[in-house]
């Protein structure tokens, strides 16, 4: 089987006018299928722009990603897109709820943009609320909730449809030590 994560040659160029600041230069790297990867440095080494183009949510300047065997640069904007809602599950840094919707409703609503055809499981749903002590706040908006609580809503709308992989930027920084200590495990469970 494929890595489930392939990277080669991979850069990332932002021009501006005229100048041209390299964000990734020749980057190579595979993940395989069951493992936990962090990738740490320092802020503007480049980590959220990696972030951004293994999820195809922007193309890289050279080289290419396959993930699970895709190669992303052979795919439309629209397939990439069914791609990235029924294989990737996205951890944001800003969470990106929809202040409309309560926890739940955006939990559901990843799960029906996903395009899996089965109903949402239920028993999922309640053990990911119970690991991530989000079970009474799932009808409160996200304006209702604390940071850490947005951000464990965050997790479980990115772990509801079961992903190929997940990607997460910073999926610990607004919680508390015994939160943080129960996502890594949920995230370690979910490789």
């Amino acid at each position: 089987m494929p890595p489930i994560i392939q990277a080669q040659n991979l850069g990332k160029t932002y021009r501006s006018g005229k100048l041209e600041v390299p964000a990734l230069r020749n980057v190579n790297f595979s993940v395989e299928r069951g493992e936990f990867v962090a990738i740490v440095g320092p802020s503007g080494s480049g980590k959220s722009t990696l972030f951004y183009l293994l999820g195809g949510l922007t193309q890289a300047t050279h080289g290419s990603i396959k993930i699970d065997g895709v190669d992303f640069a052979q795919l439309s904007d629209s397939e990439r897109t069914r791609f990235r809602r029924s294989h990737i599950g996205f951890i944001f840094q800003r969470f990106n709820l929809l202040p409309t919707l309560s926890a739940l409703g955006n939990i559901e609503l990843a799960y029906d943009i996903s395009g899996l055809k089965a109903p949402m499981d239920r028993h999922l749903l309640d053990h990911l609320a119970e690991m991530l002590n989000i079970k009474g706040r799932l009808e409160h908006r996200p304006n209702e909730l604390s940071g850490g609580e947005q951000q464990r809503v965050a997790i479980a709308r990115a772990l509801i449809t079961r992903p190929s992989i997940v990607l997460a930027d910073e999926p610990t920084g607004n919680l508390d030590t015994k939160n943080s200590d129960a996502v890594l495990a949920m995230l370690r469970q979910s490789s």
